[in-house]
């Protein structure tokens, strides 16, 4: 029996030039040596809305960009009213129903987000906060018969089995919810299963 766990890692879309000091992902993020003046979160989901709510709090001028028509798509609407209602209040930009189409790093070393409206935003630091990725690379897949989808994430049934019944999948690699508790939960089930 095989469990597979490998987790995921940010998605990094070819039209933004992450170098990991202005444009960063949401594990470069991490890494910063200083809190910036000025913030652009592109994705209004969970991750995007958490990051950004956190640097708001810390005084931080903080724009989402969210191409839906809300952030946060994936909750009941009266949370995402209120929690919209909540980072406006501290001061959040947010710009929904607007699609990223390039981003850069200014001569001035700025990152400059350029939106499908014609629209322009200028900040110290960008956020990119589009997916994750299941970490599936080298695993070989397709020598048992597996694949998994475009961004790397592996269908399982209702017991975490594959489509091969000695393969389970848990956790990040199998997509929503990722959560920590969530991909242990699903662990212990599967290896209940399993055995």
């Amino acid at each position: 029996k095989i469990i597979i766990a490998t987790g995921t890692r940010p998605w990094r879309p070819d039209s933004f030039e992450f170098d990991g000091e202005v444009i960063l992902d949401s594990n470069d993020i991490l890494r910063m040596r200083k809190i910036p003046s000025s913030l652009t979160v592109v994705g209004g989901g969970v991750i995007g809305c958490e990051y950004g709510s956190m640097f708001s709090a810390l005084g931080v001028k903080v724009s989402i960009v969210e191409q839906r028509d809300c952030i946060l798509s994936c909750l009941d609407q009266e949370l995402i009213e209120s929690i919209t209602v909540q980072l406006r209040q501290q001061k959040t930009g947010i710009i929904v129903g607007d699609k990223v189409i390039k981003c850069c790093r200014s001569h001035d070393g700025r990152a400059v987000t350029y939106l499908e409206s014609g629209r322009r935003i200028v900040s110290e630091v960008l956020l990119v906060s589009a997916g994750r990725v299941g970490n599936v690379e080298g695993l070989k897949l397709d020598a048992v018969g597996l694949d998994a989808s475009s961004r790397g994430l592996i269908k399982v049934n209702e017991f975490y089995q594959t489509s091969c019944p000695n393969i389970y999948a848990v956790g990040d690699v199998v997509g929503a919810p990722a959560l920590a508790s969530t991909s242990m939960e699903q662990g212990r089930r599967a290896a209940c299963h399993a055995f």
